[in-house]
């Protein structure tokens, strides 16, 4: 058939028209065929940015969705300027150009619309794993502070729990031969001279330090810092007469030491500091006398220890102190055993003034902490 390309086959559907008759009046004017390859071409690009959407950055993404949005519109635009009197001719044209324009109405817009309700949805569910990560980690952080309080407070229990509040000292070293093995330094428990006085403990070098290095077992006396120095008396120096004592098979071979006093007496330990050495012993006991089975340190792989702390507690400004004392009224439901968790409060109510408290002169405040001393008297109790 002249003009028309090749020749049509038997069940083919209308002919095609050629590109002079596709087309269309006005300007830049376009071919229905040349529509359908634009809207292809389109329909390519848009299942290759959903394909690559969890292989790209969020940004990269956002973008090339707001391109394909562009393009789309643009073709819309294309359809609408170029193809209105497209739809007067025949029904093969026609059939195309609704299928065009569902296309590019509907099912590509449709397909747009769900990639991006998908990119944000893949970008807030991003976001929610981000923050439930750092949640985690921040939770972690958190368990990890209260692991290592709640061991700092477990390890302080057990020292308190041997702790001397008198200043004497009973002191059992045990499994004796693996820690001079490894090499393990010794602290005793903690040793106070009372439940408000100077704090201290003594670190022991089972196999020596410094000049007493693999010959003595050497001692040091640490002074710490505790909570009532404040109000404890260090100014005219604290010089007290501490002996160490290492317990032996019989009573008369036992070592008693006096630890060295320093010329200016123990001083009052810094803030910035827990602990320092106060004073010290390296020659203390020699290796070959700890290892004589005759002399009997050694006992079940167990050392004993006493340490003796001759001690005066020493408080500041006594004659600064405020006492105040009252006798309980029996008739008093506040004194009656009580029916709840506890009974109503009953006291001083002027217990000490404001302007006391307040007052610089008094001292009662040392260290912006106030100390208060309590006195329950028991003599008449079962």
């Amino acid at each position: 058939m002249e003009g028309s390309g090749e020749a049509r086959r038997e069940g083919d559907g209308p002919p095609a028209p050629n590109r002079q008759d596709n087309n269309l009046p006005g300007g830049d004017v376009l071919t229905v065929e040349h529509l359908q390859e634009l809207v292809f071409t389109f329909t390519g690009k848009l299942s290759d940015v959903f394909g690559s959407l969890n292989r790209q950055d969020n940004k990269n993404k956002q973008t090339k969705i707001e391109s394909l949005w562009k393009e789309l519109h643009q073709l819309q635009k294309k359809f609408k300027d170029n193809i209105n009197q497209a739809i007067a001719t025949d029904a093969y044209r026609r059939e195309t150009i609704i299928t065009l324009e569902e296309q590019l109405f509907r099912k590509l817009p449709n397909m747009l619309k769900k990639m991006s309700c998908y990119e944000g949805s893949h970008s807030r569910s991003k976001e929610a794993i981000k923050t439930l990560q750092r949640q985690e980690r921040a939770q972690e952080a958190v368990n990890a502070r209260r692991d290592a309080q709640m061991e700092k407070n477990e390890r302080l229990i057990a020292a308190l729990q041997q702790a001397s509040f008198d200043g004497t000292l009973g002191w059992k070293i045990q499994n004796l031969s693996s820690k001079r093995r490894d090499g393990t330094v010794v602290d005793s428990p903690l040793i106070f001279t009372g439940q408000a006085g100077y704090k201290m403990g003594l670190r022991m070098y089972l196999n020596g330090v410094g000049t007493g290095k693999d010959t003595h077992v050497s001692l040091q006396l640490l002074m710490m810092r505790g909570k009532f120095d404040a109000i404890l008396d260090w100014d005219s120096n604290f010089r007290q007469k501490i002996t160490v004592e290492i317990v032996a098979k019989r009573a008369g071979d036992n070592v008693v030491k006096v630890l060295p006093v320093p010329s200016s007496g123990f001083k009052r330990p810094p803030f910035d500091v827990d602990m320092y050495v106060a004073s010290e012993c390296p020659l203390f006991l020699p290796l070959t006398d700890l290892d004589d089975r005759d002399r009997g340190f050694v006992h079940d792989d167990e050392m004993t220890i006493r340490v003796v702390l001759c001690s005066v507690l020493r408080l500041l400004d006594q004659n600064e102190k405020v006492t105040d004392a009252f006798r309980p009224d029996p008739t008093s439901s506040s004194f009656q055993r009580p029916t709840s968790d506890m009974n109503i409060a009953s006291g001083c109510p002027l217990f000490v003034p404001l302007s006391q408290l307040d007052s610089s002169s008094h001292g009662c405040v040392r260290e912006d902490t106030l100390f208060v001393k309590v006195v329950v008297d028991t003599s008449d109790l079962l």
